[in-house]
């Protein structure tokens, strides 16, 4: 799926939602949680397989794209630190 597409037209590519409620809480250097975040897993096994069945699967390249359900105002401050994809052995 390319940037100009519309998310909403390829529900099979959608990997989970996530909520980010606490995050600015767990953000916070000054609390218990020393500003480590929040850490979300989804799991796209299923995703990848069918990728990989159509040919669209490059191991090296694999973008992904965070879409929000609602708009975010101009003036939230939210980050994605980082993505990791790990793959496991069966």
């Amino acid at each position: 799926m390319g940037d100009e597409e519309d998310p909403a037209e390829h529900p099979e590519r959608l990997a989970g939602s996530i909520a980010p409620f606490g995050v600015s809480q767990a953000s916070d250097f000054d609390d218990e949680h020393a500003g480590q975040g929040l850490t979300f897993v989804l799991e796209i096994t299923d995703i990848v397989d069918q990728l990989h069945l159509e040919g669209g699967f490059d191991v090296d390249s694999l973008p992904v794209r965070i879409v929000p359900v609602r708009s975010i105002g101009r003036k939230s401050e939210l980050s994605i630190g980082r993505i990791s994809i790990f793959r496991q052995g069966r």
